[in-house]
């Protein structure tokens, strides 16, 4: 009887110091893509990762990102900003959210993560263009 006790003790403090960490692969998560092909083929409610800038604000909550394929127009509340750090057109950053399609419109991006990224990894588009390759 003793016996077991210990094996369920120890199988109890295995299970209860091992660390939760986990993150699903496979079908339905994003994969960074660009702005250009978001752009070409806009699918509304896709979730996606971009790579880029945020170029200027150009509303309430609007903003243009801009990637070295092209530009979106990006819709990010306050709350997903980083907490203590300054975004500026030269902060390299990583968004995640989804593809909002309207008629009406072009195509943006409902943001739902900012994750500022290392610095050196790019340089900004310019606002208003197209950075050449």
């Amino acid at each position: 009887m003793s016996r077991t006790v210990i094996v369920v003790a120890a199988l109890t403090m295995l299970v209860m110091t091992t660390p939760a960490v986990g993150q699903f692969v496979g079908p339905g998560t994003s994969k960074p893509v660009d702005v250009k092909s978001i752009l070409a083929h806009p699918v509304d409610d896709t979730w996606v990762t971009l790579r880029g800038h945020l170029l200027q604000k150009v509303g309430r909550d609007k903003y243009t990102f801009g990637d070295k394929t092209g530009q979106i127009r990006v819709d990010v509340d306050d709350k997903y900003f980083p907490n203590g750090v300054t975004i500026t057109p030269t902060t390299h950053i990583q968004i995640s959210g989804e593809v909002d399609v309207e008629h009406y419109r072009s195509p943006e991006i409902d943001v739902k993560n900012i994750v500022v990224l290392p610095e050196g990894e790019a340089t900004p588009p310019r606002p208003g263009g197209f950075q050449a390759k």
